[in-house]
């Protein structure tokens, strides 16, 4: 089963640039690959794989209906870029026979946003398409919102709270800089300008300003400095009758930590994702907590990925391949499964699952390598700071 002759990627940078490496197969089930980037460096890279490379900005939408006419329909459009209005984008690919997937929020009517609050109404403005949407889906967002809906359906209750922590202590010699696993400007966007969000007996908690809230983590029993973040998933467990407490708590490397605790621009200066020339070290972990409020006791399963093994087999970081694995699920879902001729918008949280679909998704996560394992022995736990 094929629904798609064409895959559009738009932005070839850290998770765009990854997809090959994960998952070739997926990315050879389509016909004919187009990438769209604005930096006409990525030209070589996406040609080595018999890519075709259009240099351009995916704002601008008569450059896009342009590129649209060379493209065999039906496509998949996967927006793997930044500073994108996703809503006005959607709109326009909404008029062709294409799919969607992002993995992020985007901009606001061309403008960052940085109040989750304004931000995501706008998001998931309706958007009339032939063709299923998939907003918002990497790891986390994404992933983790299945994750947390397998723990809510081995655990049925009607009242839950929903934790998502991450600890990513990636490491590198930089000469100078510091080593993060993906953008360095939507980190500092996300953990120093936006302010903390999060759902507290059932209600959206935002801040009033950035930056986000500092909390220590216990993570088997190191404390890990980490903050309260607004993410695409908290909001999106609001939406979500049975979830009434809900936060995402996200580390770094101690270094890191302290970095950004400094002016923004001096922050975004000194980090860097590496260009993987050298040696990785360290991990990228994911868990997520569910805890059934009439039963107590809390569910947790973790992802973890080692950043060398993962360089030396695919020569990417964790977080690219955390993150590049769960965009090809969701291109394995569109392309090879009856998800792929759904009509409107989905999110993780919103995807029709029933019995054999769950037990479809569970496989195909454990063949494209998204390991989820008990993590009770962790045992996270937060402390105010």
């Amino acid at each position: 089963m094929k629904n798609y002759r064409s895959l559009i990627i738009a932005g070839y940078g850290t998770i765009g640039g990854s997809l090959v490496a994960l998952a070739p197969d997926t990315i050879a089930s389509f016909r004919h690959v187009w990438v769209i980037d604005a930096d006409c460096d990525q030209a070589a890279r996406t040609r080595e794989n018999a890519f075709e490379f259009v240099a351009g900005d995916v704002n601008r939408p008569q450059f896009l209906r342009d590129m649209f006419h060379r493209v065999e329909l039906p496509a998949v459009f996967l927006n793997a870029g930044i500073n994108i209005d996703n809503l006005a984008l959607r709109q326009l690919i909404a008029t062709y026979d294409m799919a969607y997937i992002d993995t992020a929020a985007g901009l606001r009517e061309g403008c960052i946003e940085l109040f989750m609050e304004k931000l995501m109404p706008y998001s998931y403005t309706t958007v009339e398409s032939p063709r299923p949407h998939l907003l918002h889906f990497g790891v986390n967002p994404g992933m983790v919102e299945i994750i947390a809906r397998k723990l809510m359906r081995e655990a049925p209750d009607t009242a839950y709270d929903v934790m998502i922590y991450e600890y990513d202590d990636l490491r590198v010699p930089l000469n100078g800089k510091y080593a993060v696993g993906w953008s360095p400007q939507s980190l500092v966007e996300e953990t120093v300008l936006c302010p903390s969000f999060e759902l507290i007996d059932g209600r959206p908690v935002e801040a009033a300003a950035g930056p986000t809230r500092k909390i220590t983590v216990s993570w088997q029993g190191e404390e890990v400095i980490s903050r309260i973040v607004g993410h695409e998933e908290i909001w999106n467990f609001g939406q979500y009758g049975p979830v009434v407490n809900a936060r995402f708590a996200y580390g770094l490397h101690r270094d890191v930590m302290h970095i950004l605790d400094g002016d923004p621009r001096t922050v975004l200066s000194r980090l860097e994702v590496p260009n993987g020339n050298a040696p990785l070290h360290g991990a990228d972990r994911i868990a997520v907590v569910v805890r059934p409020h009439s039963r107590g006791t809390a569910h947790t399963l973790f992802w973890e990925v080692d950043h060398h093994e993962v360089w030396q087999r695919c020569g990417i970081n964790a977080v690219q391949y955390q993150t590049g694995t769960s965009v090809i699920l969701a291109l394995e879902l569109l392309q090879h499964t009856a998800y792929g001729l759904l009509e409107g918008a989905y999110t993780a949280s919103t995807l029709p699952i029933d019995d054999a679909q769950w037990n479809m998704l569970e496989s195909l996560m454990q063949t494209l390598g998204c390991s989820w394992q008990d993590g009770t022995h962790l045992n996270l736990h937060v402390r105010e700071q």
